[in-house]
């Protein structure tokens, strides 16, 4: 997949290189600037931008680079516009917070935030180890309504959401949303309608797929899954939920997965597989089987331009129009098909359980081989306790 020409500064071309390792990746609302996280370097990357579509194609250029800093900053993984003046961060060492910006157009080189803490990061709290974050609103709603911000804690293996009140900026409300089955929650995407939770599963190799009801709790089973993706991250909807893009950070690909009008339930593999990496840049990042791909994923789509940022490759423009066409509707297919659908997720689901169960299980057999049979009891309600900490139910 050919990466679209920028037109960029020099000064844009140098602070890209100085970021480092990159994560996630965000557009502000008004389409005017772009965020990028500089994970190590404890800063922001924030740029003007400017995209264009038009009969002789599609046009895009980079100006006037800001480094955003803060004392908050600690690792920052995660990161999206609340609204077009302020970020929300999820650091991966500290706590989620909230960075108030100069207005667009404001022309500084550098710029250090008093930050707002959203909610403190411990192993007391809901936000344990925060790293990918999303704001969700409802489409027609401007952003001094209340919104929703849904945070994977990694480590925690957990998404939380919490409700923001534009008035006092304040989160009113707090809960832990999923639990059950995550294993290192790396990313997260809702789609625009507000119907589907999408969620990079890193440990399983794959992405689940919850259906955002008033039922859905820490033990809700996903209503789908994505397979076929070795390393998934970043992630976004596209405006219509019919289609989900996927940054493989262990893979120079983005993922397209597509549904045909009947929704995410199920079993999906991808429709497409969208290289957006050159092998050299792949290579130099490839220190591991979880390294140097995609990490964070963005779309303009009135545009309909994609945006993905890497270590080796810190940002980079596509052109997805080709991709975006509405799959065929086979609404009495799709209808044959559910009970079959149903049945291929338990079985994924079993295959998820059972390899948790079995890592448990081994280790568990090993410790036995080695201690007195007197603490062959004490070893089983250890591994119950496990199972209950890692969310698997059997």
């Amino acid at each position: 997949m050919q990466a679209l020409e920028v037109k960029i500064e020099p000064e844009v071309k140098e602070a890209l290189l100085s970021l480092g390792r990159t994560e996630d990746v965000c557009l502000c609302p008004d389409r005017r600037r772009l965020a990028i996280a500089g994970f190590k370097g404890n800063v922001i990357l924030l740029l003007e931008m400017a995209i264009d579509r038009s009969a002789s194609g599609v046009s895009v250029s980079l100006a006037d680079p800001m480094q955003v800093t803060s004392p908050e900053l600690s690792y920052p993984h995660g990161l999206d516009f609340l609204d077009p003046n302020t970020l929300i961060v999820a650091n991966r060492t500290g706590s989620v917070t909230l960075l108030p910006l100069p207005k667009s157009g404001s022309k500084l080189a550098a710029y250090q935030a008093s930050s707002l803490t959203v909610e403190p990061s411990d192993w007391t709290s809901l936000l344990r180890t925060p790293g990918s974050v999303t704001v969700w609103k409802k489409p027609d709603e401007s952003f001094s309504s209340e919104r929703e911000i849904f945070i994977c804690n990694n480590y925690a293996n957990t998404v939380t959401r919490h409700q923001f009140s534009s008035t006092g900026q304040i989160v009113a409300r707090s809960e832990v949303l999923l639990h059950k089955w995550l294993s290192i929650p790396d990313g997260i995407s809702v789609s625009p309608d507000g119907l589907w939770i999408a969620v990079s599963n890193h440990d399983t190799h794959c992405v689940l797929i919850y259906k955002n009801t008033a039922e859905l709790g820490p033990e809700s089973d996903p209503v789908g899954i994505l397979r076929r993706v070795w390393c998934p991250h970043g992630l976004r909807f596209s405006p219509d939920g019919r289609h989900l893009f996927v940054a493989d950070a262990g893979r120079p690909h983005v993922l397209l997965y597509s549904h045909d009008g009947s929704g995410w339930e199920g079993v999906h593999h991808p429709t497409s597989t969208l290289e957006v990496m050159d092998p050299k840049s792949f290579a130099q990042g490839h220190v591991s089987d979880q390294e140097g791909g995609p990490k964070g994923i963005a779309l303009d789509m009135s545009s309909e331009v994609m945006v993905v940022s890497s270590e080796f490759q810190p940002l980079d423009f596509f052109d997805i129009s080709e991709f975006l066409t509405p799959p065929l509707e086979r609404q009495t297919e799709c209808e044959a098909r559910s009970s079959e659908k149903r049945a291929e997720l338990a079985y994924e689901l079993m295959v998820l359980r059972n390899v948790r169960n079995g890592m448990l299980d081994t280790i568990i057999s090993a410790l036995r081989r080695r201690t007195p049979t007197m603490f062959h009891e004490a070893l089983d309600r250890l591994r119950k306790r496990f199972q209950s900490f890692l969310g698997v139910y059997c």
